[in-house]
């Protein structure tokens, strides 16, 4: 498995899945059963590869390894609700795309309201137990948004954008990248939804997260980026 890593942060993810099915192939030949994290790590090797490759309809596989994964890690970790909301990010992550990639909008929908349902347990679970302030409930809450907004439902992204927003402008490490992005996804979802006067409610978080940038004086040593960012506020 640790070789799997290995290849797997250098973008080589042939090596990688060659360790990982290695991984499994030992532990079967000696009477163990696959462990919730290698079909994870199988899963997620497997979209990797499948984006890499230019074969998108692979992410089906991906999507069903991680989700026997899921289902194991219910079983034998029943308290690790953290790691449970990552799995199914990865498994929502898999379904929205998969779902791009797809020409009949109707069947692209059909993908789109699976990776909603997943990002909408991990949110789910996240508020329960980190509430709607730390960073994992906030990528969880993008994630959740861009599902959502796929499928035309504006209104209901707009809350979960905003806090995620608000997330990112209120960490220590903020990036400036992260809120330009966020920043526009709100502002696309309002236009969207003809809901300027709404935008009135990201203007603490914005002021904060100039605050934030400007202490890290990122204004000065990303300045072209920090004045486009300006331009859009």
């Amino acid at each position: 498995r640790n070789f799997g890593w290995i290849y797997t942060s250098l973008n080589e993810y042939d090596k990688a899945l060659e360790y990982f099915e290695k991984c499994v192939s030992v532990k079967r030949k000696h009477g163990v059963e696959a462990h919730w994290f290698d079909q994870w790590d199988l899963g997620k090797t497997h979209a990797r590869l499948s984006l890499q490759r230019g074969q998108p309809q692979n992410l089906e596989l991906a999507l069903e390894l991680i989700c026997e994964g899921l289902a194991m890690h219910r079983r034998a970790e029943p308290d690790d609700v953290i790691m449970r909301c990552k799995m199914l990010n990865s498994a929502g992550e898999c379904a929205m795309v998969r779902g791009d990639f797809l020409t009949d909008a109707k069947v692209s929908n059909t993908w789109y309201d699976r990776a909603i349902e997943l990002h909408q347990e991990s949110v789910d679970l996240y508020m329960k137990v980190l509430g709607p302030k730390k960073p994992l409930t906030g990528w969880a809450m993008e994630d959740l948004a861009g599902s959502l907004t796929r499928r035309g439902k504006h209104a209901e992204a707009k809350p979960y954008l905003l806090t995620a927003l608000r997330v990112e402008c209120s960490k220590d490490i903020i990036k400036l990248s992260s809120m330009a992005r966020l920043l526009d996804s709100v502002l696309d979802v309002h236009k969207a939804t003809g809901d300027r006067a709404g935008l009135a409610e990201c203007q603490d978080a914005i002021n904060e997260g100039l605050d934030n940038l400007q202490k890290r004086r990122i204004d000065q040593s990303e300045a072209v980026s920090y004045a486009a960012l300006l331009q859009k506020i």
